[in-house]
């Protein structure tokens, strides 16, 4: 019970910084808050039984980092690496049909990270990822996921409210 109780309260944190992630103009300041957010978020799953969304919050927290750094942004090795990490990932901790959606999920979030284009990133979170990983969080009984995913979709759409469609790096 204490630990399902301290799951909770780390992925309520969690939700909070990834939440204000999405309010950031610049990318390198996203990618800084979702590394915070990531790491809270692989602790949460991991104590509420849940190995693929805590490894793939891994895997985020790894792409958010490469991603931030200039040098490694633009390198095709850094996203056939992260991708292929996603692919093997979902091989050993596989769970049914779920860890398929997480995996496409993961997939599309990384590669148009990796494009680093603003709109694009928010696009494909609003429209797939956040929802694939709401449905996730309902069924693992993540609170703070479940929240995390429900304001994400709001937070972006505030941010295309505040910055246009256009107002992003490319």
């Amino acid at each position: 019970m204490g630990l399902t109780i301290t799951a909770q309260i780390i992925s309520i944190i969690s939700m909070v910084v990834m939440v204000l992630s999405f309010q950031m103009k610049r990318n390198r300041y996203l990618f800084a808050m979702q590394i915070v957010a990531s790491v809270g978020f692989a602790v949460s799953y991991f104590m509420l039984g849940s190995p693929i969304g805590a490894m793939f919050n891994i895997g985020g927290m790894l792409r958010s980092t490469a991603f931030s750094i200039p040098k490694l942004k633009n390198n095709y090795l850094v996203i056939v690496i992260l991708e292929l990490y996603f692919i093997v990932v979902t091989f050993f901790t596989y769970g049914g049909l779920m860890s398929f959606f997480l995996l496409i999920a993961q997939l599309v979030s990384t590669f148009f990270m990796w494009k680093d284009n603003g709109k694009l990133i928010r696009i494909s979170l609003v429209c797939y990822v956040s929802p694939v990983w709401l449905i996730n969080n309902i069924i693992v009984g993540s609170i703070g996921g479940t929240l995390c995913e429900t304001f994400n979709i709001i937070s972006i759409l505030v941010s295309f409210a505040r910055y246009g469609m256009n107002g992003f790096e490319k």
